[in-house]
Formats: structure tokens, C-alpha cells, sequence
């Protein structure tokens, strides 16, 4: 009996000195002020005793603190010295929703003040941040210089990746929130967020938001409007996986070549399990210029996206460097069934093609929208990229609208067969309408309006899209989440007939590039 009192006892001591010092942590988390008034002599702890840099406060904040910042604009450079924590990130925001701007000049905004990957988990809220800092890609190792770098050691090595100590430790945990950028920002790590932001390429940045390879797996780039880049608004660099990036408006970015407007680039190291869903992008139309693009993208869903007036729309190849470059390396990518589902995309305007598999097999792609400009390439096509031996095979293409394209569905077979099921397709003022497969369906969608901008593709009483599809387990909902079918049968393409489309409302007074 004193046995069990004494354990009983101590058990209940334990208890309340574990409850004591939760307590104690929750209430050592301090709040500090700056204001372009203060003084960094000052103790920074109250609104009238604030701390005048932003680098104050940095330098004495810990764990779960929070560093408000009151109204006016900071010319400097914010260097992260110390580490929050998943449970107790270290919080950089607007005071009471004060109006405050970070101008850095030619410095860049935020960077890493350790160079071992040591620092995590920061949530930036509520700031407008400025820079100019080196704002084209450089050409060399050292990548593309991005303003805002949550990046640390060497993320880039020259015709391979690298996995140095810092490199596969990884920064995790960065949130950007609900703020206007001018300039870049740089991820490697996990955790990550940019969500609810206003990115400005400045038509000087390379990239929006650069998530770089090895380390960096579910990120979110979500809510934001990304334009004026020079290459990407999105670009996730080999090994990426379970990144979202979704429900972004991309505009005025221009690829050149060198992948889509949102990228995800396995191009050493595949990228698995990323989802691109229900963005906007448009008016991103230099040659070559792709709205999506996976490059040994396996498992990853492309559901939902308005694209228009962009080069190619939706692109997945699977190819790799040595590849690209007439070399045989990374044959087991091309071999590989991809695993992707297009589904419920509304892609016009494509100059070369609608959607566009190149070696990559085994994909699903669903109810789509595609009403290209005379594509060259086809509004849906399947290729072998100069490769008899690899082709873009066992591919399934059911319910989709195709429209106003010379080449329709292309489809080119290779030593392997293509074994491809094309089934129930709508074709209409295509000049030539390729591979039509079986139950195709010859006659008029009957579109809302194609003249506006973007074009309003939703289909109209009369549609011969109208129970014409067939019931696909995939696909249980349109492109504006109504629920398929209506009626007795699926209608074909991206809307499902009697809703309403929700038009994307573009910018004014922007340039084309």
C-alpha cells in the first residue's frame, strides 16, 4: 500500500511539473516591436519601447516569438540567424494589419545566416518586400539569385545534383503569406508555403518560387498571383515530391524553351506525387513556353487548369539531360508508366499542341477542353521524341472535346506498339482530326463564347457534348466541382452541361512578352 501511494504521488508530481513548464514555454514566447522611429537601445517589448531594425529583433528572437513590425518602409536586408521550431515557429508579420515595406536595394531581401542548414520554420506575414538584388540568371553554379533564399550550401552542381551535408539537411518549415514580392524566393527544404501572395517578376527574375533538388517535398505554392517572370512562375528541381501547386493565377511569364510556366523538373531525379491543379495561366507564349510541364513527373494529377494563349498547354515528357542532349542515360524514366491524371483542364490558344505526351506512357487524360489555334502539333498528341523504341504507350484519352486544330489526336507508335484507348471524343473544325478511336463524336460543342478573353468554353443546350461521354470512375465532378453526371449519361469535356463558368478576371495594363 505505501507502494502504490508513493507511485501514485510521484506520478502526479511528474504530471504537474511536465504541465508547469508547458505553461512556463507558452508564456516565455515574447512579442517584439520595431518601428522606423524606435531605437535599437530600447527593450522592444511594447509599442512605445520599439526596437528601430528589423535585424534587432532578429538577433534576440527565439522560438515562438513574434517580431511585429509597425507601419513605414525598412531599407535592409534581413539575415536569419536563429531557428524556430515545427511547434514554434518564429513569426516576422505587419502590426495590426500596418501598411510595411522591405526595400533591400541590390542586397538580397531574406537569406539563411548559416551556411549548414540549420535554420527552419519562419512564417513572413502582412509585408510588401522590394529588391533589385542580381535579378538574371548568373550562368554559373551558383543558380539564379533569388532575393528571398531559404536556401543554404550548394544546391546545384553542373550536370548533376548535389548532395552535400547542407544540401540533404534541408531548411524547412518557410511560410510567405499574404504578401506582395518583388523579386524571388528560393526553398530546400520541406514544409514550405507560399500561399495568398502577389509575386512580380519585374520581367527581370528567372523564376517566382524555385523549390531546388534533393531535399524538398510537400510544399505548397498556393492562392497567389505570379507573373512577369522571365522563365517560370513555379519551378521544382529534381526530386520534388507531394508539392502542391494550386489555384494560382500565372500571367506575362515566358519559358523560353526552358520548360512551363509551371515546371516541375525532374530532370536528374524525378519528380512524384506533385499535384497542379485549378491554376490560371495565360499570355506566357514565348516559343516554347509550355502552361504545364512534367519531365519525369510520375503519380501526379493536372485536374481543373484554365490555360490559354501560351505556347503548348500541358506538356509531360519523360527525358533527362544526357537525353535531351542525343545520349541514351535515364532510359528507365522513358520505360516507366507514368501514372498522371489530366483531367478537367480548359486549354485555348496553344500554338504548337493542347496536351502533349512525349515518351512518357501510361498516362489517363480525361474530359479536357481543347480548342487550340491550328496547333502544330496536335490538340492531343502522343510522341516518341525522335525515339522509335520509346513511346508514349498505353495511354487513355476518353471524353474530351476537341476543336478548331489541324492535326486533332496524334499519335505516333514506335517499335513497342502504342496500345493506346482512345474512346468517345468530340471532334469539331479540326482540319484533320487524326486517330478518332472508337464512339468518336462528330458535331458542334457549341461553346458559350469563343471570342471573349479567356475563351468561355462551357457548353450550351444543343451541345453535342451532352450525354455523349462515357462514365468514367476518375471523373466525378467538372471543372467547377459540379457533379458528373447530370442526367443519364456523362457529358464530354471539361464542364458538365446547365452550370455556369467562372471566368478568370485578368489584369489590366500589363505587356504581352
Amino acid at each position: 500500500m505505501i507502494r502504490t501511494k508513493i507511485t501514485r504521488s510521484a506520478t502526479s508530481i511528474i504530471f504537474a511539473v511536465a504541465a508547469f513548464i508547458c505553461m512556463a514555454s507558452a508564456s516565455w514566447a515574447t512579442s517584439y516591436y520595431v518601428s522606423p522611429t524606435g531605437s535599437d537601445t530600447n527593450n522592444g517589448t511594447s509599442t512605445s519601447t520599439p526596437f528601430q531594425t528589423i535585424q534587432k529583433a532578429l538577433n534576440v528572437v527565439h522560438p515562438g516569438d513574434t517580431a511585429n513590425l509597425m507601419a513605414g518602409t525598412y531599407n535592409t536586408s534581413l539575415k536569419l540567424v536563429t531557428s524556430g521550431t515545427s511547434s514554434a515557429p518564429i513569426i516576422v508579420q505587419n502590426y495590426n494589419g500596418a501598411s510595411v515595406t522591405i526595400n533591400s536595394g541590390t542586397s538580397r531581401a531574406i537569406y539563411l545566416g548559416s551556411a549548414n542548414g540549420a535554420i527552419n520554420y519562419y512564417t513572413f506575414s502582412g509585408l510588401t518586400i522590394t529588391s533589385t538584388y542580381q535579378s538574371s540568371y548568373s550562368g554559373t553554379n551558383s543558380g539564379y539569385n533569388w532575393s528571398i533564399d531559404f536556401s543554404s550550401g550548394s544546391w546545384w552542381g553542373y550536370g548533376a545534383p548535389v548532395d552535400n551535408a547542407s544540401a540533404s539537411q534541408g531548411n524547412n518549415g518557410f511560410v510567405v503569406q499574404n504578401c506582395t514580392i518583388t523579386g524571388a524566393i528560393a526553398f530546400m527544404g520541406n514544409h514550405c508555403t507560399v500561399n495568398n501572395c502577389y509575386l512580380n517578376g519585374n520581367n527581370q527574375w528567372v523564376d517566382g518560387v524555385f523549390d531546388s533538388c534533393i531535399v524538398s517535398n510537400h510544399n505548397n505554392v498556393t492562392n497567389n498571383h505570379i507573373y512577369n517572370y522571365t522563365d517560370r512562375a513555379y519551378h521544382g528541381m529534381s526530386n520534388v515530391s507531394y508539392d502542391n501547386v494550386s489555384y494560382n493565377v500565372c500571367y506575362n511569364c515566358g519559358a523560353g524553351g526552358n520548360g512551363g510556366t509551371i515546371d516541375f523538373d525532374g530532370e536528374y531525379v524525378p519528380d512524384t506525387y506533385c499535384i497542379a491543379n485549378y491554376n490560371t495561366i495565360y499570355n506566357c507564349k514565348t516559343a516554347g513556353d509550355v502552361g504545364i510541364q512534367f519531365e519525369n513527373g510520375f503519380n501526379c494529377t493536372v485536374i481543373g487548369n484554365v490555360i490559354y494563349n501560351c505556347d503548348s498547354g500541358i506538356v509531360m515528357i519523360n527525358y533527362a539531360a544526357n537525353g535531351e542532349n542525343g545520349g541514351t542515360a535515364y532510359q528507365e524514366y522513358r520505360n516507366t508508366l507514368t501514372h498522371t491524371v489530366i483531367m478537367n483542364n480548359v486549354i485555348s490558344g496553344t500554338a504548337k499542341t493542347g496536351i502533349g505526351l512525349i515518351q512518357s506512357p501510361g498516362n489517363s487524360i480525361y474530359n479536357n477542353t481543347v480548342m487550340t489555334n491550328g496547333s502544330s502539333l496536335g490538340a492531343i498528341g502522343c510522341f516518341n521524341g525522335g525515339y522509335s523504341d520509346y513511346t508514349s504507350s498505353n495511354t487513355i484519352i476518353e471524353n474530351n472535346v476537341i476543336t478548331n486544330d489541324s492535326q486533332g489526336i496524334v499519335i505516333q507508335t514506335g517499335s513497342n506498339g502504342s496500345n493506346n484507348t482512345i474512346s468517345n471524343n468530340l471532334f469539331y473544325s479540326n482540319g484533320n482530326n487524326g486517330t478518332t478511336g472508337t464512339n468518336p463524336v462528330m458535331g458542334n460543342p457549341s461553346f458559350v463564347s469563343t471570342s471573349s478573353s479567356p475563351p468561355n468554353l462551357n457548353i450550351q443546350s444543343g451541345s453535342a457534348a451532352i450525354h455523349a461521354g462515357l462514365a468514367i470512375a476518375a471523373v466525378t465532378t467538372d471543372i467547377l466541382g459540379n457533379a458528373r453526371p447530370v442526367g443519364s449519361a456523362y457529358d464530354i469535356g471539361a464542364y458538365q452541361f446547365g452550370k455556369v463558368q467562372a471566368q478568370p478576371s485578368p489584369p489590366t495594363n500589363l505587356t504581352v512578352q
